[in-house]
């Protein structure tokens, strides 16, 4: 993929091709192909864009990047170049109702995060089907055991994208909900740092963050993470 795109992308770059439209088919336009093929969907309703934000940066692109200097662009990344051709594939859902910029995260793929963020700065506020943001998201566990959570602590860190922080998703959950529930250290200490966290937001079921870790103790494999959550919560809110 990798490889070929920027071929294809440059060879199609002005094609136009006509696409039939309205009721029975009466009515024809001409648009750009790239448009058409960006936003085509597969058997899971994923784009293009949702490969590319699944997939890390591939290590051997600099060596083509040398060879073909005029046809791959190093500076740009796969998913820069889907967004070149058609920017409103970043808002296409798939068959989940996952936006790319969850695909994203949930592969903890911080720089395709970063071109989206960039590029269509509303992009963190878009909610799948769950009502999830990518940082809702970002909580899970990570496949690999050596996952280090690279989105999630990003997205901590930004001021720019503070309102992420408290969404609540169709269940009432913020991330912080989340990230207890999964019993997700690493995000956990990475939320209850910033002051922009709002720790008093019931869900559904009423209960805060700090209910929600106190209903975790003893009923969970992970005791000793989730009864350090509480201590967290404990003296996060003695502090004035």
């Amino acid at each position: 993929m990798h490889v070929v795109l920027p071929m294809l992308l440059e060879l199609f770059k002005d094609v136009m091709i006509q696409v039939q439209q309205g009721e029975g088919a009466r009515r024809v336009r001409t648009v750009p192909l790239l448009s058409q093929l960006t936003m085509q969907r597969d058997i899971d309703g994923s784009t293009p864009l949702h490969l590319a934000a699944s997939l890390d940066w591939w290590p051997g692109a600099w060596l083509v990047s040398e060879r073909f200097k005029h046809i791959w662009p190093w500076s740009k990344s796969t998913a820069t170049l889907l967004l070149d051709a058609n920017i409103c594939s970043a808002y296409q859902p798939d068959s989940k109702g996952l936006y790319p910029i969850h695909i994203a995260a949930l592969a903890d793929n911080l720089s395709v995060t970063k071109v989206l963020l960039e590029r269509c700065p509303d992009c963190g506020t878009l909610q799948d089907g769950q009502g999830r943001t990518f940082l809702h998201v970002a909580t899970r566990p990570g496949i690999d055991i050596s996952s280090r959570h690279k989105v999630a602590r990003y997205a901590c860190g930004q001021p720019k994208l503070s309102s992420v922080l408290n969404v609540q998703d169709s269940n009432g959950d913020t991330a912080l909900h989340h990230a207890i529930n999964v019993g997700n250290q690493v995000v956990f200490n990475c939320l209850i740092r910033n002051p922009k966290v709002d720790l008093s937001i019931p869900n559904k079921d009423d209960l805060t963050p700090l209910d929600l870790s106190w209903s975790k103790i003893r009923r969970s494999l992970l005791y000793q993470s989730v009864s350090l959550f509480s201590y967290w919560f404990y003296f996060k809110q003695q502090q004035p």
